[in-house]
């Protein structure tokens, strides 16, 4: 039995629904929020779409293993980089390696002076695990990485105080920098070593010491930590494999060009650390997404903040400010993110099919979505369009999920939007093929999910 014939008047109270929700700040850019929240911690994502605007609590676990690569074999003290893998940190090791002396080498005859250009060198790899519950502050986005990718932390953490006079990604041509800090040398390009130092004096002065470091992702995902002695107990340190210098490795630790990973993908192993050794708190977001800001001027494919006015930005900084003084990261709020999973694997596909419109007739679409809506129908009172709509979206959300708050209010806008252009789509008997598929389309292109 297709449900198609029903009177115009149900799209005109489902329009009034879905716009008196999207007047709300809670979903304003309700479609970037939702896909923010699903690309969070997930590499494959954060490179197509770089750049973060958003600001999560997040814990890392007492007792989970980190990486750190050096040129130091001593523990290393106070302010500095963490890996989650071996691989990254190998990477830095290798580069910040010390140059081998002349006795060292196996010179066999040859000048040594044509011998120092691929110097052999080796660096350290360090070895700790979290000696407490690390809180951190998470910057969504490719936020170690280059360009744009660094604004929201530039221009809303930092308040514009970051040196911008470097190369995109990194320190300047051919220099490496170092700065004293509590008695040691930070190592990386200026910009770097910039973000890091007044992290640290923020979380310490400005957050009374509520916050221990930044979650953030390059090549793979890093940690700045404000308190290595504090924060770590040491494991061990190893010796590198000595490698050949070109001479002219401008990038120290905490510098870009991150180690690689050989032997297997970045993308193969996000959802382990997503899972047990980063846990973000969704019940606490700060996003400018939800600000009256024009993030996508002249149409951009992603969010900018150059062209926005200091001013405009204080409202997002004292949010922050908020979140952390009066929140504690917590390991068991509900997991936003595994909703978000669940919605584009349930609708991707069919949102997609229906947008091609491979479809002889009107008929075929109903049929079609009929058979995606008839768990939500009561067919004793089918014109019921409000309730099919609740039913459907009630569906993918768990009645343990909490009523407010921003990822709250996305997903279930999300939803609703969903479930609203399936229902009508479904019974408004005015609407031909041709509208069918392009309100469907239309949907595709807000959504914008990444298959």
């Amino acid at each position: 039995m297709c449900l198609w014939f029903h009177s115009l008047s149900i799209w005109t109270a489902l329009v009034t629904i879905s716009f008196a929700q999207n007047s709300t700040d809670g979903v304003r850019n309700a479609n970037h929020v939702f896909n923010a929240i699903h690309a969070v911690m997930r590499h494959p994502i954060l490179s197509e779409y770089p750049n973060g605007v958003s600001f999560f609590l997040a814990t890392v676990p007492k007792g989970i293993q980190f990486y750190h690569g050096t040129g130091e074999e001593h523990p290393v003290t106070g302010l500095e980089w963490l890996a989650f893998e071996p691989e990254h940190s190998l990477g830095f090791a290798h580069r910040s390696g010390r140059r081998l002396e002349p006795s060292e080498r196996e010179t066999s005859q040859k000048p040594l002076q044509k011998e120092d250009p691929l110097a052999s060198t080796h660096g350290y790899l360090h070895t700790y695990v979290s000696a407490k519950d690390l809180r951190l502050l998470y910057l969504d986005g490719m936020s170690a990485g280059p360009m744009r990718s660094l604004e929201a932390q530039d221009r809303i953490l930092f308040n514009d105080s970051i040196p911008q006079n470097e190369r995109p990604g990194g320190g300047r041509p051919g220099q490496r920098s170092e700065v004293e800090q509590r008695g040691k040398k930070l190592g990386g390009p200026p910009s770097e070593q910039a973000r890091a130092l007044q992290a640290c004096q923020m979380a310490e002065e400005k957050w009374a010491g509520r916050i221990d470091g930044l979650l953030r992702t390059e090549g793979d995902f890093e940690i700045i930590l404000c308190n290595f002695e504090r924060d770590l107990d040491f494991v061990r340190i190893s010796e590198t494999k000595p490698q050949k210098s070109s001479g002219n490795d401008s990038h120290g630790p905490g510098g870009k060009k991150p180690g690689r990973m050989p032997g297997r993908a970045v993308t193969s192993r996000y959802d382990d650390v997503r899972g047990h050794q980063a846990i973000i708190d969704f019940d606490h977001v700060v996003s400018a997404y939800t600000y009256n800001l024009d993030l996508f001027p002249n149409n951009t494919k992603l969010p900018q903040l150059s062209h926005i006015t200091p001013e405009e930005l204080i409202p997002i900084q004292l949010a922050i400010d908020s979140m952390i003084l009066n929140n504690e990261p917590s390991r068991s709020a509900f997991n936003w993110q595994a909703v978000t999973d669940v919605v584009i694997d349930r609708y991707s596909v069919q949102l997609r099919s229906v947008a091609e419109g491979d479809f002889q007739s009107l008929v075929a679409l109903r049929e079609k979505l009929e058979t995606s809506l008839e768990p939500f129908i009561d067919y004793r009172d089918y014109q019921n369009s409000y309730a099919i709509i609740d039913s459907c979206q009630r569906q993918l959300i768990p009645q343990s999920a909490p009523d407010s708050g921003l990822a709250s209010e996305a997903v279930r806008y999300i939803l609703h939007r969903i479930c609203t252009t399936f229902t009508y789509t479904l019974l408004d008997s005015q609407m031909d093929l041709e509208t069918a598929v392009e309100g469907f389309a239309e949907l595709v292109s807000y959504l914008s999910w990444i298959e």
